[in-house]
């Protein structure tokens, strides 16, 4: 399978290419926040879509903590500290001016910093005067021994959010299969947030796209594919519309029996 997936993306149309993405354009301007992380270092430099998706879910947690400090920070010098309001009050009127930021829930969690752990997480949403006590209070500026892998503790759910362009299509047992519609690729991603396969749809022999029911459509790929089964796979990757029939040819003859 894996020399399928290569010649898919070898031969894509390139106006999938994720290097003509916004998201791409986004990471490069960006991406010198990595800098600064040695956990996250490895995302300075990209070679796949894949590693974009990830690098970019890292860089939107720094801008939303950075937006997270400057409320707390703001709100603790203009409204808590004069006591104006009552903790209630003012837990109540922090959560609404926070709540266009991206989050998503695990553990029944709202997490907004996905670098931290659900512990961190929930300071910032339902106990942020905490920020004002030692040792959180180190959270505003040095917080590098508080990072965390967040693929591997939020796995699916980080994948599931609006920390990323992915769209879920259906999961299986300990996978979940997710599309990118600016990409025209499907990822399959394991729990533990790490990449199992991707298949890159649309080849350069395809003169018209049909992107029609296009969820239900890799369902019958990805199907194929958890059930092991090559040729059927391949089968089905024609028969949806999703490589041309020139392609349909080459895998055939190339892997089927290999």
């Amino acid at each position: 399978m894996e020399s399928i997936k290569n010649l898919l993306i070898k031969k894509q149309k390139k106006v999938y290419n994720y290097k003509k993405n916004r998201e791409y354009s986004f990471y490069k301007r960006h991406r010198y926040l990595l800098k600064s992380f040695p956990q996250y270092t490895s995302f300075i430099d990209i070679y796949n879509s894949f590693e974009m998706i990830c690098a970019n879910s890292i860089i939107y947690s720094i801008l939303n903590k950075k937006k997270l400090d400057d409320i707390c920070k703001d709100l603790f010098s203009s409204i808590f500290l004069n006591n104006k309001l009552t903790p209630e009050e003012f837990i109540k009127y922090y959560q609404s001016r926070i709540i266009d930021l991206r989050f998503f829930v695990s553990n029944d969690i709202k997490v907004y910093i996905p670098i931290f752990s659900h512990v961190i997480n929930e300071i910032y949403y339902k106990e942020p005067t905490k920020l004002l006590e030692v040792p959180y209070n180190e959270l505003f500026s040095n917080y590098t021994n508080n990072l965390i892998d967040p693929f591997d503790t939020y796995g699916l759910s980080l994948f599931d959010s609006n920390f990323t362009k992915l769209v879920l299509v259906k999961k299986y047992d300990n996978n979940a299969v997710f599309y990118d519609f600016d990409l025209a690729t499907v990822y399959i991603i394991n729990d533990q947030g790490r990449l199992d396969y991707e298949i890159h749809l649309f080849d350069k022999w395809m003169e018209k796209i049909n992107t029609s029911r296009i969820l239900d459509r890799i369902i019958n790929v990805t199907d194929a594919y958890f059930s092991n089964n090559k040729s059927l796979f391949i089968e089905n990757m024609y028969t949806q519309g999703l490589i041309s029939q020139k392609m349909f040819e080459t895998l055939n003859k190339k892997f089927v029996n290999e």
